[in-house]
């Protein structure tokens, strides 16, 4: 960092840095099928993963894993990968939500027989709130199966001033 000057500072050490590695993930081991029927589902996680240093605390509830916002940061990238299968042209829309509320979307109607998609945000929630995955297949497609899923958290630091 640089003074008004010019000049180098040197008061300036890594413990001033905002950022630290202590992200949390949260993913599926089994598949999940997913009907043509208009029905909004929400993804159960049933494994999870953090650093020894994570801020972010989890529900271990009957398989469905949820890691809930810490208070001692205020904004969060959330970033969701899917992978599914199908046999047809399938519109899948993803929403990634933090609790129940609507945050990102995304849809895809690709006829591939294997897809990906990739939902992220940027977002802030209280120590009772967590990020998840509902899944709406939309009537009139084709019925889709989710291979794999996998929600990240990773702490961005506090918004600036």
């Amino acid at each position: 960092i640089r003074d008004e000057h010019g000049d180098w500072s040197s008061d300036v050490c890594s413990s001033d840095l905002w950022v630290r590695n202590d992200g949390a993930s949260c993913w599926i081991t089994s598949t999940e099928s997913h009907l043509a029927d208009n029905t909004n589902r929400r993804v159960t996680f049933d494994v999870s993963a953090s650093t020894s240093n994570t801020y972010y605390t989890f529900s271990y509830s009957s398989g469905d894993y949820k890691m809930f916002f810490p208070g001692s940061y205020s904004q969060h990238l959330v970033i969701c990968t899917l992978e599914y299968t199908t046999s047809g042209t399938p519109t899948v829309t993803a929403t990634l939500r933090k609790t129940s509320t609507v945050i990102e979307t995304n849809i895809s109607t690709s006829a591939d027989g294997r897809k990906v998609m990739t939902i992220h945000a940027i977002m802030s929630g209280t120590s009772s709130e967590y990020p998840t995955l509902y899944i709406y297949n939309a009537t009139g497609g084709a019925s889709i199966t989710l291979q794999k899923c996998k929600i990240t958290m990773i702490p961005l630091g506090e918004t600036p001033p």
